[in-house]
């Protein structure tokens, strides 16, 4: 285990409540990495004792007490950096392998949509000119041009008998 990962569960290794595999890796790392030891004896050193509602509300209602936390919190994170200078710092996010395989397969997303919204273009304009052709073929139907020189167009409605052919 790393000394970001240790730092995560130090807290629950101080509590008894990691696996038993888990606290054993915790305990072995705390004794050879003076940092993580240092953190963990700073941790073991706090007494924290359950405030009253009363003690609660008058302490943390108080005036001007959010900025007096502010200012201890970057005193002691300014204290820590010096400590936190000789390890590396753990890494936020995904893996970049992870990255670059959501990059393409939105790429590919993206350019699979575009290639079924041209076809989808094509399809609705070969629609619109079948239905154009379908519209004048119903004109032609009901209104039948004459031709000069020919007979007019006179539709049939026939329908075959049985024993007709």
């Amino acid at each position: 285990m790393n000394c970001p990962e240790i730092t995560e569960r130090l807290a629950a290794f101080l509590d008894g409540q990691l696996a038993p595999a888990e606290a054993e890796q915790v305990g072995e790392h705390l004794s050879g990495c003076t940092p993580c030891h240092q953190l963990c004896d700073a941790m073991m050193g706090q007494d924290f004792a359950p405030m009253s509602a009363q003690e609660r509300d008058a302490g943390c209602a108080g005036e001007g007490f959010w900025d007096a936390m502010d200012g201890v919190l970057d005193k002691e994170l300014s204290a820590m950096a010096p400590a936190a200078a000789g390890r590396t710092p753990a890494r936020l996010g995904v893996p970049m392998s992870v990255a670059m395989a959501y990059a393409a397969a939105l790429l590919l997303a993206v350019a699979w949509g575009y290639q079924h919204m041209a076809r989808a273009d094509e399809a609705e304009a070969t629609a619109k000119e079948l239905q154009t052709q379908l519209e004048q073929e119903r004109r032609l139907a009901a209104e039948p041009r004459s031709t000069p020189g020919l007979p007019a167009y006179q539709p049939v409605d026939y329908t075959p008998q049985r024993a007709t052919f």
